[in-house]
């Protein structure tokens, strides 16, 4: 008898934003590390990119922002709220904070970290 088919982690991301099964998916992605996850989720589509990062606990995000290419920060940063950028920077040391800062487009950090949205309106981390 041939040994089942397991999923690798890549698979089982796929599977489950395919069936858009967000509690699977919210069950899955805290056991990932940072480095491994933010690989996994770098070339994601960006409405999927913004699903993965959006389901993730504010520390895990952090971390994994951090970990993310410029090119997926940038892609994250144009969906993100001046709240959550804030929330994500105030999460991590300043010296990296910075760096993350400096890596981004200017006309997207700028704006988002300048501008004060109604709080009502952006979504936030729980």
């Amino acid at each position: 008898m041939a040994p089942a088919a397991t999923l690798t982690t890549a698979d089982k991301l796929r599977e489950l934003l395919a069936e858009r099964d967000f509690l699977g998916l919210k069950t899955l992605l805290p056991h990932l590390a940072a480095p491994d996850l933010a690989h996994l989720i770098t070339n994601r589509p960006e409405a999927e990119l913004l699903i993965l990062f959006r389901l993730l606990p504010l520390p895990q995000a952090t971390r994994v922002f951090e970990y993310l290419t410029p090119s997926a920060q940038n892609r994250l940063l144009s969906h993100l709220a001046p709240e959550q950028l804030t929330d994500i920077l105030n999460h991590m040391a300043p010296t990296t904070a910075r760096g993350c800062l400096s890596a981004c487009r200017p006309s997207l950090c700028a704006p988002r970290w300048s501008a004060s949205a109604p709080s009502s309106a952006a979504w936030r981390w729980s």
